[in-house]
């Protein structure tokens, strides 16, 4: 069980210079946008991302509650991958709502600031 801080490196990327660039050239952290300019990245950071966030969420008791912070674009890419959905990126101090459901679906609602 999680307690305190705790540090996942796991949720960073080894391909920031590939994000960055990806960004750039797509003109947004869409992830439609982003998908057209570099599939390969998303579709692999995705499904990376989406692994890190189930063993994150697998650590919380049933009805706890966590908070984990970072950035566009990969926050929207974990949840891609962990739920298959595209989300608009979040403007800032936005937040993500990831509540896991029967069957071990996924539901996530954008709680914007």
């Amino acid at each position: 069980m999680l307690r305190g801080v705790v540090v996942r490196p796991g949720l960073g990327s080894p391909r920031e210079a590939e994000w960055r660039d990806t960004v750039r050239a797509a003109g947004s952290t869409s992830l439609e946008k982003l998908l057209s300019q570099n599939e390969s990245l998303v579709r692999e950071e995705s499904a990376r991302l989406a692994t890190e966030l189930r063993a994150i969420l697998a650590d919380l008791p049933e009805g706890a509650y966590g908070l984990a912070i970072g950035h566009s674009p990969p926050t929207e890419c974990g949840l891609y991958g962990l739920t298959g959905s595209s989300y608009a990126p979040l403007k800032k101090c936005g937040e993500f709502s990831i509540v896991q459901v029967k069957g071990g679906r996924f539901d996530v609602e954008s709680m914007e600031a």
